[in-house]
């Protein structure tokens, strides 16, 4: 495993482990940790050693409460407003470029820019206790990123239904609408998302590339629209 601070990293069967590593356990996203997970998704799509990767918050941690708010609190609207959403926006076009399966492993916490992040991956595996909240509008946040994800991915209804409602999305709901790909014991989540990823990283390299490469094109576009 790694040493860097923010994001940890080890491989197993040929899948690399990306841990998100904030100091605190439940791992919001800093402006320093959306920066080192972009560049390291650049670089393992750039590897012909990676043949898939999984994102992971790490043994009892969250997968990611969402923005650090000591960071967000000081924000005075404006081009600090403007920059934070752009470099947001570049963290989940990086992942959603990587043409190899990125998967994450979801346990607690799957909040905001940390379910958002979830959205950019091919699949999402998740632990019996994780809560995949969208709360942004209770807390003042315009939520025009994860509305853009939601009804990409799901439709309208099921999008404002989660937008409005603010809370954790029941797991039967998040199974049917394939917002979790399957549930799983705490211990065993981690490994069946890493054996997941080996699976599809043994389909065909060039057909599984240009489909995902296909399938994400007009999802980053709308992405890139967002901001002017």
């Amino acid at each position: 495993m790694s040493r860097n601070q923010i994001i940890k990293e080890y491989t197993e069967q040929g899948v690399v482990i990306l841990q998100l590593n904030s100091k605190h356990y439940h791992n919001p996203f800093s402006d320093e940790m959306e920066l080192a997970l972009a560049n390291r998704l650049r670089q393992v799509n750039a590897d012909s050693t990676v043949q898939a990767v999984v994102i992971t918050g790490g043994e009892d941690r969250s997968f990611s409460v969402g923005g650090d708010f000591n960071e967000v609190s000081e924000f005075e609207g404006g081009p600090e407003v403007d920059h934070w959403i752009q470099t947001l926006i570049q963290m989940y076009v990086a992942c959603l470029e990587v043409e190899k399966p990125v998967l994450s492993a979801l346990d607690n916490y799957v909040i905001g820019i940390g379910m958002q992040l979830a959205l950019c991956c091919d699949a999402r595996l998740g632990s019996h206790r994780c809560q995949l909240i969208m709360p942004e509008l209770k807390n003042g946040i315009a939520c025009a990123l994860g509305q853009y994800m939601l009804e990409k991915m799901l439709s309208r209804t099921e999008m404002m239904r989660i937008v409005y409602g603010c809370g954790p999305v029941p797991h039967e709901d998040c199974l049917r609408m394939g917002l979790l790909h399957s549930v799983h014991s705490v211990d065993s989540v981690l490994p069946e998302t890493i054996a997941l990823a080996a699976e599809w990283a043994s389909y065909p390299k060039v057909a599984f590339q240009v489909t995902k490469r296909k399938m994400n094109q007009d999802y980053i576009d709308g992405l890139n629209t967002i901001v002017p």
